[in-house]
């Protein structure tokens, strides 16, 4: 079954219906899957996978893995952790031989931030290694959400200035010539990355700052 994103490229969905989850799952997480990237608002975004969501009615294992992986299941946070680790070397390639600090896009709710899922990828990139001179550095807690913000439901989504309004940034100023990443699940509208990136530019001193995500969101 074929299906077109808002940009008009087609592809083909997974048929986890003609083979058994494992088998599947064992193709979309195969270690040689490459990374794709967009310019998305002037902004560099890195994705894995192309991300149906659930409210489409249709049977997705891309959905399933991304599903488990936001719930917590630590077979889906291992292995997904390895793919974030594929897409931080992608990358580096960017920027060879600077710091990348590992920012993880705080959830709706300031009490439960950021997200368990998230951290743990952030803990276990801490330290590792992208070229002789350049390391990854878990970067969590630093970008919070300072109150509560309605999440995305329905029709509804919080606009940038929302999304801006609610966060705030704790942690020191860093080197101009240092990369910032935040990861996220799923990107969808773009809203929340792009309020994120502001917060960090005023108050880091980076201005180079990547996406890196699990998915893209597609409509069939």
């Amino acid at each position: 079954m074929s299906v077109f994103d808002e940009e008009g490229f087609d592809f083909e969905l997974p048929q986890p219906n003609k083979r058994s989850f494992s088998d599947a799952l064992k193709s979309c997480m195969a270690a040689d899957r490459l990374w794709e990237w967009k310019t998305i608002h002037g902004e560099e975004e890195f994705f894995l996978y192309k991300y149906i969501p659930r409210s489409s009615g249709l049977d997705d294992i891309v959905t399933e893995l991304v599903i488990a992986f936001k719930e917590g299941e630590p077979w889906a946070v291992k292995r997904c952790t390895t793919q974030y680790r594929q897409g931080l070397k992608a990358v580096a390639q960017r920027n060879p031989g600077a710091t990348h600090y590992i920012v993880p896009i705080p959830g709706h709710d300031p009490d439960r931030q950021p997200p368990i899922p998230l951290q743990e990828v952030a803990k276990q990139l801490d330290g590792f290694t992208l070229s002789e001179n350049a390391v990854a550095v878990d970067w969590s807690g630093h970008l919070k959400r300072k109150k509560l913000i309605r999440a995305a439901h329905g029709g509804y989504r919080p606009s940038e200035q929302e999304q801006y309004e609610t966060l705030g940034y704790s942690g020191p100023r860093l080197s101009k010539n240092d990369v910032i990443v935040v990861i996220d699940d799923v990107f969808t509208s773009g809203r929340t990355a792009r309020a994120c990136r502001r917060v960090l530019r005023e108050h880091t001193n980076v201005t180079t700052i990547y996406g890196l995500y699990l998915g893209k969101t597609f409509w069939p």
